[in-house]
Formats: C-alpha cells, sequence, structure tokens
C-alpha cells in the first residue's frame, strides 16, 4: 500500500489512488482517491468512525469497485475504516484513547499533540475543509439497531443536503440530525458543507442489504452533484416528516426487555420496554421521554446505568 501525500489529493484527471494516510507513527487511515477526466465537486465519503459498524465500509470498498475515472466529473475521496485502532480491536472506540471519536472533531475538544488529536486535525483540515460534500456512514454498532436513516441538518427547507438525503435510497427514512458538538458531519456541516449523516443497522453484524443500499444510494447522490451520469428526474423524493429527537439513556443497570419494535411509533410516557432484575425479581418499566418513531433500540439486553436505551424522534 503506497502511502499518501497531500500532492494527491490535487487533481489529476482519470486517475486513482489506493494508499494509507499516516498523521503520526502508529496513526493513520487507509484511503482512496479517485480524480475523474472532467472538473467537478470534491466528495468526501467517511465510515467506520466507530470500529464496530461495518455497513459504510463494506459500501465504501465496493464504491471503489465501479467508480471509473472515465464516467466520472469532479473527485471521491472515500476513507472507509477512519478509527483504524477501534477497527481492530472490533469496538466502538480504541481502548488506548477511551475516546468515542465522534465525539472529537470539535475545536478544542482534543489535545494536538496526541494521536486522537492528530488525527481529527488532519482529517478536518487536509479532507473535510477540501470537500464540497461530506457524508459519513454510521450503524447502530454492537450495542444499538437503528432504523435506516439519511439525515442532514438544519438550514431551511431547501437545503442542498435535505434535497440528497430525501432522495439518497428508498430504504432510508428522513431523518434531521441534532447538532452534537464534536460529531464529523456536525462540525463539516458548521464549517459550511454540505454535510450528512446515515445510519444502519447494528449488531455489530454485516447486512449486505445494507452495503448495497449505501453503495446505490451514493450513486444516486453523484447524479445529483452531477459526478455520474444518470436521469436525476426519476429518482423520487422522500415527503415523509422527518424524523427528529435524540438518544434516551436508562436511569439503572438492569436486563432490557424491549415492548416495542424497531420503526414503531410511540407516544410520550407510553411504556417502550422493562428492565428486569434477576437477583430480586424486581422489574422496572421504562416510558418513551417523547412521541416519535422508535429509530434506534438497545442490541445488547444487559444495560448499565447511562447507557443508549432507544433513539425516538
Amino acid at each position: 500500500m503506497r502511502r499518501f501525500e497531500l500532492a494527491d489529493l490535487r487533481p489529476r484527471p482519470g486517475t486513482r489512488f489506493v494508499g494509507r494516510y499516516t498523521v503520526a507513527e502508529g496513526v493513520g487511515f487507509p484511503l482512496w482517491i479517485c480524480h475523474g477526466k472532467r472538473p467537478g465537486p470534491s466528495l468526501l465519503l467517511t465510515a467506520g468512525v466507530h470500529g464496530d459498524e461495518y455497513e459504510g465500509p463494506s459500501a465504501l470498498r465496493s464504491l471503489y469497485e465501479v467508480i471509473e475515472p472515465a464516467r466520472l466529473c469532479g473527485t471521491v475521496i472515500a476513507i472507509p475504516v477512519v478509527n483504524w485502532p477501534a477497527w481492530i480491536e472490533r469496538a466502538r472506540f480504541d481502548s488506548q484513547s477511551g475516546l468515542d471519536l465522534n465525539r472529537c472533531f470539535g475545536p478544542g475538544m482534543v489535545k494536538i499533540h496526541t494521536p486522537t488529536g492528530q488525527l481529527v486535525d488532519a482529517l478536518l483540515s487536509h479532507f473535510v475543509k477540501q470537500a464540497d460534500v461530506v457524508m459519513d456512514f454510521h450503524s447502530g454498532g454492537l450495542r444499538l439497531q437503528h432504523l435506516p436513516l439519511a439525515g442532514w441538518y438544519r438550514q431551511g427547507a431547501d437545503s442542498e443536503a435535505e434535497q440528497l438525503a430525501r432522495r439518497f435510497y428508498p430504504h432510508f427514512h428522513p431523518w434531521q440530525v441534532p447538532e452534537v458538538e464534536g460529531v464529523l458531519s456536525c462540525e463539516a456541516h458548521r464549517l459550511g458543507k454540505v454535510a450528512m449523516g446515515f445510519e444502519w443497522g447494528g449488531g455489530a453484524c454485516l447486512s449486505t442489504d445494507g452495503t448495497d443500499a449505501i453503495l446505490k444510494g451514493i450513486q444516486r447522490v453523484m447524479q445529483q452533484l452531477q459526478m455520474l451520469p444518470g436521469d436525476v428526474g426519476t429518482i423520487a423524493v422522500d415527503s415523509r416528516p422527518a424524523i427528529e429527537g435524540n438518544y434516551q439513556t436508562v436511569p439503572h443497570q438492569g436486563f432490557f426487555h424491549p415492548d416495542c419494535s424497531l420503526g414503531q411509533f410511540v407516544e410520550k410516557g407510553a411504556p417502550i420496554g422493562r428492565l428486569l432484575n434477576f437477583e430480586n425479581c424486581e422489574t422496572f418499566s421504562v416510558s418513551a421521554d417523547r412521541s416519535g418513531i422508535l429509530a434506534g433500540i438497545a442490541h445488547l439486553p444487559w444495560l448499565r446505568k447511562g447507557d443508549r436505551l432507544a433513539y425516538i424522534g
């Protein structure tokens, strides 16, 4: 694998690059770049910010096989595994830093001289800031299952990000992503980029349906950006109300037994499941703290105090 140099980002019409970007000793990530034969937007695709999420990395690897410089306008930069240490450990975040990387991209959130700080600075400075459009792919990881979501940040009803997300792929539900400091796509949005975030499945398993849906969705976005040929007029707009909300956590530990299904609408105050105690046979009912669609639910039943139980929006 060839070592990446910043010169590889400069448009070289009709060329491809596959290699590894080394930020510092032991810190870096694999990436591939495709420069189209004709000028166009710069699209940055990221996945694997958490190391136990697999559909995004799989889709970006598959995209490499089907993108040809001769048919492409502009540049595609794909980083299939941003958080390589966590990926190797098959964990949400790497054990050495103990940090959730997707809460580290805000200004001053991590010390610049640390490995995580160097990674964050390099990704923002050399990739996000140079891109026109940023798409970041996630799943529920080991602990959650997510409804497929295609999201954007609040920019007004006619924002480009919303229009792209609503045309991404029929399997995905429109999603108004909450602005959370340090999240990669959120910080890209704050930098003025057309930024989108996506979720698919979870449970630390690979859904090949998810890989295929993400791959097709990316190609549809590229058609809308006029990076690939295609009849954009045939791409339907998903007009459903966007999911809005956030994660709900549990007040204490217990064995979670859900009473609702993913994608179901729940009313505020309605029971969504029970926390069971096997030592004293007590049962604690967990109620929805808002009304909305159950867009995420715990995959691992054993929950600790403060663990994410559900995403309702």
